[in-house]
């Protein structure tokens, strides 16, 4: 089974000495058709420990059943990893506006920072001291690794407690947004030929070709983006 490593690029903490998940929002890509579906998952206590987590959702598009398990990390400022991922009949295709806890530099107390998300600054205060706490990320790396963080008999209790058919992942070509690959067709759709890059919604958090794109696929209107992704190589910057 393989597990995928979460990055946050970029990562600028201050005040803040650690960071780790508290809840995790993900755009899955399903095994079979590919389709994107969004799964939402709280960790055990509020993400007080690093204990994982996973859940399930049915594909919209051929109803095959997806399961994500998720272990969190500890982000500071020599490691952006925030955590990994084990996907099954699904790929992670992008980390969307998720809860993080930061702990304070000064006093060690922990605040949980809402729908934090790539290109903007949070800022917050401790609670405790005052002390003034801000987090940014430049984008979100997705990468693949060895399999070293859970066994089989994990993953097997994981699909017995969300009543799911494991059945086996179908290979094929399937999309994540990882640097130095390039988005399918090079960023462009069909309603910009010669558009090569894909834009991050502030909206949603999610990332279109367009804004016909997003407004086809989602069930909002489109707010002005103010960061893209480059068709040629996943790279993502202000817009």
């Amino acid at each position: 089974l393989d597990a995928v490593d979460i990055s946050l690029v970029g990562l600028q903490l201050v005040g803040v000495s650690v960071v780790h998940l508290a809840a995790i929002r993900l755009q899955l890509s399903c095994g079979r058709c590919k389709t994107a579906s969004d799964v939402n998952m709280s960790f055990p206590k509020d993400g007080t420990t690093l204990a994982p987590a996973g859940t399930g959702v049915e594909c919209p598009q051929c109803h095959l059943r997806l399961i994500v398990k998720v272990h969190p990390r500890m982000a500071h400022q020599n490691s952006s990893l925030i955590a990994i991922a084990q996907p099954l009949s699904c790929v992670v295709r992008d980390l969307l506006p998720s809860d993080y806890i930061l702990t304070c530099t000064n006093c060690s107390a922990s605040s949980r920072m809402k729908e934090v998300f790539s290109g903007v600054t949070r800022t917050s205060v401790c609670r405790h001291c005052h002390s003034k706490m801000a987090i940014s990320f430049s984008s979100v790396a997705i990468g693949m690794q060895p399999d070293t963080s859970a066994t089989g008999a994990d993953l097997a209790a994981l699909l017995k407690q969300l009543d799911i058919d494991g059945g086996k992942k179908k290979k094929g070509d399937e999309f994540v947004i990882r640097v130095g690959t390039p988005l399918p067709d090079n960023g462009t759709c069909k309603h910009y030929k010669k558009s090569y890059r894909w834009l991050r919604f502030p909206c949603c958090g999610k990332a279109y070709p367009c804004d016909v794109c997003h407004n086809e696929a989602a069930d909002h209107e489109c707010e002005w983006a103010t960061r893209m992704i480059c068709g040629f190589c996943s790279r993502e910057q202000p817009y």
